[in-house]
């Protein structure tokens, strides 16, 4: 089947592939050739991609939200960010969380209060996946 993923910033993903674990505010959903129409919105979370049938090898992209549609084979992805494992900088996203946690102390608005929360689950998604990416590697 043909996967996209994009994000606001390019394209990051465009090719075809065995199978995808996509982060829905439903759960996880594993996508594979024949899979029924479907479009739900996306939470903060980790796509696992599989190229090929029986793989072991796997890709995975840290996702803050978004869209899935799933139509005849194609599976559009697009998130509102989106990144590669090899290109999340941990350090980064450990000094976001540590201060969003921070600022969370201080926000009284509830508006604030869900933006910070979904920052964090953001950059949680982001760590989650370089830790996918070092098991893979023992």
């Amino acid at each position: 089947m043909q996967a996209r993923l994009t994000s606001p910033e390019g394209t990051l993903l465009d090719q075809e592939v065995y199978e995808l674990v996509v982060p829905t505010i439903d759960g996880d959903v594993s996508v594979m050739p024949g899979h029924t129409q479907l479009v739900i919105a996306l939470r903060p979370g980790v796509v696992h991609v599989t190229a090929h049938k029986n793989s072991d090898e796997h890709d995975h992209f840290a996702v803050g939200g978004g869209l899935l549609r799933v139509d005849n084979d194609t599976v559009e992805i697009s998130a509102e960010t989106a990144e590669h494992v090899d290109s999340i900088d941990t350090h980064r996203a450990h000094q976001a969380i540590a201060e969003a946690k921070a600022a969370l102390e201080t926000h009284k608005e509830e508006a604030d209060i869900r933006a910070t929360h979904h920052l964090v689950e953001r950059n949680m998604a982001r760590l989650h996946a370089v830790e996918l990416r070092r098991h893979r590697r023992r």
